[in-house]
């Protein structure tokens, strides 16, 4: 009998039912960074702009998601930008080297976050 058992757990092992892909294991998963709809960024050395995307983002206020988040992912994202100087769009270089990521606009401007004092 306990040939039998031993015999049958060989068989599935062998067979590679229920083993876990080792690979899928040992990746290393990239977090997936959004920003907020109307996140306020730096555009230039004297400008701010809220950012809006296409993207889905989802909000504890709202009973659904959005679709004016965006999804930093890529080598470059398209974005509408909202400030006093009125409504545009433009597509951002997204760079990203040693845990590191910087948004870079078409005039070579690098993007920051305003932070929220």
């Amino acid at each position: 009998m306990n040939k039998i058992i031993f015999t049958a757990l060989l068989g599935l092992t062998l067979s590679g039912c229920d083993v876990p892909d080792l690979a899928k294991l040992t990746e290393k998963q990239a977090p997936i960074i959004t920003l907020g709809m109307g996140a306020e960024v730096q555009i230039d050395d004297a400008k701010t702009a809220k950012v809006y995307g296409s993207d889905a983002c989802h909000s504890e206020l709202e009973s659904g998601p959005l679709n004016h988040c965006t999804r930093l992912a890529g080598d470059a994202v398209q974005v509408t930008l909202v400030s006093d100087s009125g409504q545009w769009s433009e597509v951002w270089d997204i760079n990203q080297a040693n845990d590191k990521m910087t948004l870079t606009r078409p005039n070579g401007y690098s993007v920051r976050l305003v932070s929220s004092n």
